[in-house]
């Protein structure tokens, strides 16, 4: 049987995210912003799930 420990808000897009467990305890997750704007954060895994590191944007690029 599987439970949910703790849940929250991480990217606002509407795209999945990914996240992996780092042996420190911490997360570190890539996904999108409303915009579509991808997006990656580091945090705190240990204490209560805060960003160590705010949301930070990763420019877009545009292919022809």
């Amino acid at each position: 049987m599987s439970m949910c420990v703790q849940e929250g808000y991480t990217h606002e897009g509407t795209k999945s995210i990914q996240v992996v467990y780092l042996k420190n305890g911490s997360l570190f997750t890539t996904g999108f912003s409303r915009m579509s704007e991808r997006q990656y954060a580091l945090w705190d895994g240990v204490s209560n799930y805060s960003p160590v590191v705010e949301l930070m944007h990763l420019s877009r690029t545009h292919r022809k």
